[in-house]
């Protein structure tokens, strides 16, 4: 049969296509090979290599299956990997977090007082103890007012002077005349007055000048009102707040009127009973 030239030349189209197809692939393959030579050297040197990594290959998936099956309750290895990976990740975000704390952590302590938490701890209690004393001793006082005011509401006019004489002895004897005059409000003592002449309310006056006041009122009251009877005066420790010196002549004037009324006086401060002398009876707990 002869084919028409038409058909030939279709045929004759197509081999030049394949034709030129596979030319390409071969420059492709050429230029690969050109890379791997450059890259790895001789054939022989990409040859060898190829076989030392199925080599490796080899070992790694010996060990793989070695390694048995995944722990539990992993049922793949693809499984244990990914939930590692992601533990790991998660271990990130935390190691970050813990130190993004200790960083605040050290800005506190750095912006932090010097005095340490049992420091301040143990100042609060010392605090809470002298308020409990200065409560005690706020309401003591407010008892011997409600008592004098009580008392003098039953007494003649005279009794206010009286108590001021009394008063301004001794609290001019205790503070070794540094305060010799009181002035009284109300029939109450109200008001200070300094030797210099300098005059202070009783909230002004130093916790040791209290004391020696409150004893001084004490006295003054047990010598007004016990006068002419058969009373005794009771106190709790009266020179334990004031400072040696004061102690030494608030005791005296504690002997001067135990010449006249019996005083019992009740202290756990060895020392001050020394002071005081008279007669000693020791409890035992």
């Amino acid at each position: 049969n002869i084919r028409s030239l038409d058909e030939i030349s279709r045929e004759q189209a197509e081999v030049n296509s394949d034709l030129g197809q596979k030319k390409r692939a071969i420059d492709d393959a050429e230029e690969t090979i050109k890379g791997y030579l450059k890259e790895y050297g001789s054939l022989e040197d990409l040859f060898l290599l190829t076989g030392n990594k199925k080599h490796q290959l080899q070992k790694l998936t010996e060990q793989i299956d070695a390694l048995g099956d995944p722990p539990e309750p992993y049922e793949t290895a693809d499984a244990f990997i990914k939930d590692y990976e992601e533990k790991q990740v998660r271990l990130n975000s935390l190691n970050n977090t813990l130190n993004e704390a200790r960083l605040k952590r050290a800005e506190i302590e750095a912006k932090a007082p010097e005095t340490s938490v049992e420091e301040l701890m143990e100042e609060l209690k010392e605090r809470e103890k002298d308020f409990e004393k200065t409560l005690r001793k706020g309401k003591a006082i407010a008892c011997i007012r409600q008592a004098i005011e009580q008392v003098l509401s039953e007494v003649d006019s005279s009794t206010p002077d009286s108590l001021k004489e009394r008063l301004e002895n001794y609290i001019s004897y205790i503070t070794e005349k540094r305060y010799c005059k009181v002035e009284i409000d109300q029939h109450l003592p109200d008001k200070f007055i300094r030797q210099d002449g300098c005059t202070l309310p009783y909230e002004l006056l130093s916790e040791g000048t209290k004391d020696a006041f409150s004893l001084a009122l004490r006295l003054s009251m047990a010598e007004m009102f016990l006068e002419g009877t058969d009373g005794f005066l009771v106190l709790d420790d009266p020179l334990v707040d004031l400072d040696p010196d004061r102690q030494k002549r608030a005791a005296e004037l504690l002997k001067r009127f135990s010449d006249e009324k019996q005083i019992i006086i009740l202290t756990c401060h060895p020392g001050n009973a020394e002071i005081l002398g008279g007669k000693t009876i020791e409890f035992t707990t």
